[in-house]
């Protein structure tokens, strides 16, 4: 069986656990938008388009065709949305796509639905908005208070990611991350709302992850604590017993 892995960046070691998976009964293809080390890591590998480019699928189709891939698979967030917008036409070419819907996909990346979604399901979180007016409206009634974050709609890796403890610095930083916005934006054409707007919680910080079986049933959770981060992303952290994430793990 032969695999495709769409945006491997530079997570060279996922291709070699599926490389070790197969045991010499498939090829593992890679792709990226640049070159990076971890395309020599794959049997074979492809320079594509970025992902929101028009030809970027037609792209996909092709490689597919020509290495006679049986499932593919992003490690890229936007990609993986991308792709999973696609699943039936893969299919049609007799590719399995591994990843969620396009509902799910786009909520994990839109932190403003990801907001909406965990408000009405009762999981505590920031309060957040799109408009910087009601924000200020809110901060002048006492509804909320400094410190306020500004980062993109859509955005990852901390890129325009700001803190301010005053209004001027809010509404500094939200021009500042608006312009960072809409450079990052490959999810939508609308003029507006790219920015979100959120208080800031002090506190320490973990991530979940959450397992489940094939059928969907919540398996186990596992919890880490932050010890450093870098660019967005953990670099150091601390597993946790995972008793107290249990609950929230089900709710989401």
């Amino acid at each position: 069986m032969n695999i495709l892995i769409t945006a491997a960046g530079r997570r060279g070691y996922i291709i070699k656990y599926l490389k070790e998976a197969l045991r010499g009964k498939g090829q593992v293809i890679a792709c990226n938008s640049e070159y990076t080390i971890a395309l020599e890591e794959a049997d074979n590998y492809y320079i594509t388009q970025l992902s929101n480019d028009p030809e970027y699928m037609d792209k996909i189709y092709s490689i597919c065709l020509e290495n006679n891939i049986k499932c593919v698979l992003s490690l890229h967030d936007i990609d993986l949305y991308i792709l999973s917008t696609k699943r039936n036409k893969l299919l049609d070419i007799g590719v399995i796509f591994i990843g969620p819907s396009p509902d799910c996909a786009i909520t994990s990346i839109d932190k403003y639905k990801m907001w909406l979604r965990n408000k009405n399901s009762g999981i505590k979180t920031p309060q957040t908005y799109l408009s910087l007016e009601k924000c200020l409206k809110e901060i002048s009634n006492g509804s909320v208070k400094f410190p306020i974050v500004t980062k993109p709609r859509f955005g990852m890796g901390s890129n325009g990611f700001y803190i301010a403890n005053n209004q001027n610095e809010l509404l500094y930083n939200y021009e500042k991350t608006s312009l960072n916005a809409l450079n990052l934006l490959r999810l939508s054409d609308e003029p507006t709302g790219h920015t979100i707007i959120q208080e800031h919680i002090d506190g320490e910080e973990f991530g979940i992850e959450i397992y489940k079986d094939l059928d969907g049933n919540h398996v186990t959770t596992k919890a880490i604590k932050k010890i450093s981060m870098r660019s967005g992303e953990t670099d150091i952290g601390e597993s946790y017993i995972t008793d107290n994430f249990i609950e929230i793990s089900n709710k989401i």
